[in-house]
């Protein structure tokens, strides 16, 4: 749970740093070559021909950044109804801009997993202590001596069959919250997924750790009362 704290706290002011942050910087490095009013082409010619004396570049910098900046929000915004479980198909950026969503979905995941793990952890646990067994009373008198009788033959049980473990094999885009809404019907349970999973190795080497995306093709372990039927 420590763990868990720490890297949502993390991820929290990374999200506050990149979203706040970055364009603060933006706008401190920009200001001073923004034009107060808008260029004639005469003036954009003069300022193309002119030696660079390092504005041209640092005008580049911001413009990519910015451009950087307003991919990353967008993914904030179009990750976080997922990670919320509002959505039940997520939207899916394109090619160029999936790095984004990937970044957000990390970021949002961790933070999550530090507001709601604590509290899933208390209503799951276990009691500590169970209450001792209530005494059982003898009699002092003797049991009445048994009359002989014919011995029964002794029938082995049959051994009851172990319960199937539910398993999932994680899917194009899938999420932990996804996942446990789809399986346990309530997305605010994947927390008892992301523990039953934590550093179990895949097949492609990786492991779930708090807060990480998942991959697919993994296969991830459900807990007991799981649906994982169509």
């Amino acid at each position: 749970m420590i763990r868990s704290v720490t890297r949502g706290l993390a991820a929290l002011v990374a999200l506050g740093v990149l979203l706040v942050g970055v364009p603060a910087a933006l706008w401190t490095l920009g200001r001073p070559w923004l034009p107060d009013h808008l260029p004639t082409g005469d003036e954009i010619t003069a300022t193309l021909s002119r030696p660079d004396d390092g504005s041209l570049f640092l005008g580049a910098l911001v413009v990519v950044g910015a451009v950087a900046w307003v991919c990353f929000a967008f993914g904030v915004l179009v990750e976080l109804p997922t990670q919320l479980g509002l959505l039940r198909r997520p939207v899916r950026l394109p090619a160029g801009m999936r790095w984004s969503q990937h970044l957000a979905g990390g970021l949002l995941a961790a933070v999550l997993s530090m507001t709601l793990a604590p509290a899933v952890g208390a209503a799951t646990a276990a009691p500590a202590h169970a209450d001792p067994p209530a005494p059982v009373s003898v009699s002092a008198e003797a049991d009445p001596p048994a009359t002989a009788a014919t011995p029964d033959v002794p029938v082995a049980p049959r051994p009851a069959a172990a319960p199937a473990v539910p398993r999932y094999t994680v899917g194009h885009h899938d999420t932990l919250w996804l996942i446990a809404e789809q399986t346990l019907g309530d997305g605010l349970r994947y927390p008892e997924i992301t523990a039953l999973n934590r550093g179990v190795a895949q097949a492609d080497g990786g492991a779930l750790a708090d807060g990480d995306v998942i991959r697919e093709g993994w296969v991830l372990t459900l807990p007991a009362d799981a649906r994982t039927g169509p």
